[in-house]
């Protein structure tokens, strides 16, 4: 299913030369339902998290890079390990490894993962990836800006 059609609140039915909403059309209430719900979930996955749900999403995540270092070792010691799949989920700040969900506790626990560990590379990534980092523009602009890139430029 594509995104637009799921943004969509009006329908493409045409009835009399009148558009109407998709929750009026017979038969398509149930269209209408999965449609509102997908918009529902899309938004609530896409929202700004409060200071201290991005504190605790940053440990999720640093926890998350260490348990997968962890695999990583553990796959180069021996080659019949197998990696499993680790996720944060934004929502629930917890983390998914294959299809369990953990949360910060029992997923350190588990991998025998200290706090101290998980501060560090929480100091560690925020070192590394600053804020100044990520605003700059990949691509620097010219001092004097005249020169514009080569396939825009007039041939003459």
């Amino acid at each position: 299913m594509r995104l637009w059609r799921c943004v969509l609140v009006w329908a493409q039915f045409k009835t009399k030369g009148f558009w109407i909403p998709i929750t009026q059309y017979p038969k398509a209430s149930d269209y209408a339902t999965k449609n509102y719900n997908y918009i529902k979930r899309w938004i609530t996955v896409g929202r700004v998290l409060t200071p201290e749900e991005r504190k605790s999403y940053d440990t999720a995540c640093a926890l998350k890079r260490l348990i997968v270092a962890h695999m990583t070792m553990k796959k180069r010691q021996d080659p019949k390990f197998t990696a499993q799949f680790v996720l944060v989920d934004k929502r629930t700040l917890r983390l998914r490894i294959d299809k369990q969900y953990y949360t910060l506790e029992d997923a350190s626990a588990r991998f025998s993962i200290s706090s101290e560990a998980i501060a560090a590379e929480v100091q560690k990534h925020q070192a590394s990836s600053g804020a100044n980092e990520r605003n700059k523009s990949k691509r620097q602009a010219d001092a004097d800006g005249t020169e514009g890139p080569s396939n825009k430029m007039q041939k003459l």
